[in-house]
This record gives structure tokens, sequence and C-alpha cells, in this order.
């Protein structure tokens, strides 16, 4: 028997990597980093762009007719997003601490940035939030 989670884990990471790869304001950062001119205002931009690809690649990723009894469960949830969570946390993690040792460099500061913590707590409650407003929204059509 297949596992939906590592299917779906598989289809959503392959689908996010290709639109990381096409996405011109990805891009664009990107080359601001490599070349040491990006900014804080980068990250926030980069934040939410990710946060846009995500959004989109799980709407296109996850329906309805591919869950057990039409419904999503936790730990198919899990399995689905969690891993695309611990990425975009280290994309973040690490243009912010480029553009961070960047600046501190530029202001004669030579001490290297702490990288955050993974938040496990708001992953989870991320996903108990998913869970519950994917079977409400499925339950509303039926």
């Amino acid at each position: 028997m297949n596992d939906i989670g590592l299917e779906l884990q598989k289809r959503i990471e392959t689908a996010f990597n290709e639109r990381l790869a096409i996405d011109v304001v990805i891009k664009a950062i990107r080359l601001k980093v490599e070349n040491s001119k990006a900014t804080q205002r980068d990250i926030t931009i980069l934040c939410k762009r990710l946060g846009e690809i995500a959004s989109r690649v799980l709407i296109d990723n996850i329906k309805p007719e591919m869950m057990p009894n039409d419904k999503m469960y936790w730990n198919i949830a899990e399995k689905a997003i969690k891993p695309l969570m611990v990425n975009i946390h280290g994309i973040v993690n690490k243009v912010a601490a480029e553009v961070v040792m960047t600046e501190r460099k530029a202001n004669g500061i030579h001490i290297k940035p702490i990288e955050l913590a993974f938040p496990e707590e708001r992953i989870e409650s991320l996903i108990n939030n998913f869970v519950n407003a994917y079977n409400v929204g499925i339950e509303e059509y039926d």
C-alpha cells in the first residue's frame, strides 16, 4: 500500500523546486545575495514570495480525491507539509544570515549571526489549522 503522505511530499517538493527555479523574484533576490547587495527588505520579499509559492504548490497538489475517505488526516498533512516548511525555513535562515553578515562586515562588526531554530510548535499549529480548514471546506461541498 502506498504512503499518501510521502507521495504528496515528493510531488510538493518537486513542484516547489520547479517554481523556485523559474520565479523571477526569487532569481533576482538570489542574484542580489550572491553580489552582497541584498537587504533586510529583500529578506521580507523573499519570505512573502516563498509563502505565495508554497501556498500555490499546496493548493495545486493536495486534492480531496487523493485522500482516504476524501478527508485530510494529520499524519498525511504532517508528512506532506512539514518538509516544505523545513525547506523554506532553511532558505530564509541562510539568506538572512548572509545579509546580516554583509551588513555587519560593512559596519566593522565581526559577530556571526545566530541561526533561528525551526518553529516546531508553530508548524504543528499550522498543520492543525490546515487539516481542520481542509476538512471543513470539503464538508461544505458535500
